[in-house]
């Protein structure tokens, strides 16, 4: 997975004499150089070694990187050699950037003032957030889809749902997907006008729930069910739906 190499590069050839052949001979300037490597893919220099050499017996000497580099400057190590380590520790860091979300931020009422995700397990009523849900996976029915968390913007701002209730249903077994997506509905649809101040029928608000899947009822004794509104023709809410009579 990790490990050393090395590599030899030629840097060029000049006349001089040659204390082992008594006579002007060419000696060839070389650079070795190892690199530490992940995977062999990403590298990093950790050694340079610069070599003069007679061309001709081979004898020569190691020379001091500074005096070299100092005449004839930086030697031409491949990029991919000398900073590719350096590369993908940030490529890393991006991405983990990129996947991880940030989580919102609340202030000291619990209001959500600065977007990012909320887990499911943590929304709140009042809890505004938009349809490009963070975290989600189709489920074995097309018109579900389990969800690990909420996009969560403030309630100031444009949002297409805001949560109205979060309560638990009074259930000792997992009555299967379909029932406990119909009590799960019921049970929202009974909180909405005394939330909204509108009887449903009558309201341009339409309701999206979300509700314990098999695997969370058994595992994390989930029995939490979240009712949110969200406008019928898809339009942007701003503000609180509380008591708007919409």
């Amino acid at each position: 997975m990790w490990g050393s190499d090395g590599r030899l590069l030629n840097l060029g050839r000049d006349e001089r004499e040659c204390a082992n052949c008594g006579r002007i001979q060419p000696f060839q300037l070389s650079l070795g150089y190892r690199f530490f490597h992940v995977y062999r893919i990403f590298r990093l220099v950790t050694k340079k070694k610069y070599w003069l050499s007679c061309v001709v017996c081979e004898q020569g000497w190691e020379l001091t990187p500074d005096k070299v580099e100092s005449v004839i400057g930086k030697p031409s190590i491949p990029f991919w050699d000398r900073y590719s380590l350096v590369v993908g520790a940030v490529l890393a860091v991006a991405l983990v950037y990129v996947l991880v979300p940030t989580p919102a931020e609340r202030d000291q009422t619990g209001a959500i003032v600065g977007e990012g995700e909320v887990s499911v397990f943590q929304v709140r009523l009042g809890d505004c957030f938009n349809d490009d849900v963070p975290l989600a996976a189709p489920s074995e029915q097309a018109s579900e889809t389990e969800i690990a968390g909420i996009a969560a913007v403030p309630c100031t701002a444009p949002h297409d749902n805001e949560v109205y209730a979060v309560f638990d249903l009074d259930l000792a077994r997992f009555p299967g997907q379909e029932q406990i997506a119909v009590l799960a509905g019921e049970a929202c649809l009974e909180r909405f006008s005394a939330f909204v101040g509108q009887e449903y029928e009558a309201s341009v608000l339409d309701i999206l729930t979300m509700y314990p899947t098999g695997e969370s009822f058994a595992r994390r004794r989930d029995r939490e069910v979240v009712c949110s509104v969200h406008h019928m023709e898809g339009r942007k809410l701003v503000g609180s739906m509380r008591r708007s009579g919409r």
